[in-house]
């Protein structure tokens, strides 16, 4: 949903993904494959999103799978720090995990339709929520 959202330094938030990667079509490829892909950066104990200087504090970056009992955690040279499931941490932390409050439907496999309680649709996907509780505009 944030493809396309501009950042301060004009580029769009998956242009400057682009960057980090060896070419546009493995970013391309991940967006494809996993389009219930969420990027969150938490609000922990020690930390939080706004008031987090990304030029001095470098976030581990945490991998969550349901099925783990401990959480990998990697740093800025690739190592493997991990953790225990129940463990807050109290650093900076980038979030990499499936959103498991949406559920997505291939345009294509709807015949070209988009579902009439989807709230995000692009040419691929169209995005509704599980329940009606997790639609925040339904406050």
């Amino acid at each position: 949903m944030v493809k396309n959202s501009k950042l301060k330094d004009g580029k769009t938030f998956h242009e400057r993904l682009e960057s980090y990667f060896e070419s546009k079509e493995t970013l391309n490829s991940i967006v494809t494959e996993l389009p219930l892909l969420t990027i969150m950066i938490p609000t922990l104990p020690n930390f939080n999103p706004e008031s987090w200087n990304p030029t001095s504090e470098v976030p581990l970056v945490a991998v969550l799978h349901d099925q783990d009992n401990e959480i990998p955690f990697f740093d800025s040279n690739g190592e493997l720090i991990e953790s225990p499931r129940n463990a807050i941490p109290g650093f900076p932390t980038i979030l990499l995990k499936t959103n498991e409050r949406v559920l997505v439907n291939k345009v294509n496999e709807t015949g070209g339709r988009v579902n009439e309680t989807s709230f995000y649709n692009n040419d691929l996907f169209s995005f509704k929520y599980l329940d009606k509780i997790f639609d925040g505009t339904n406050v």
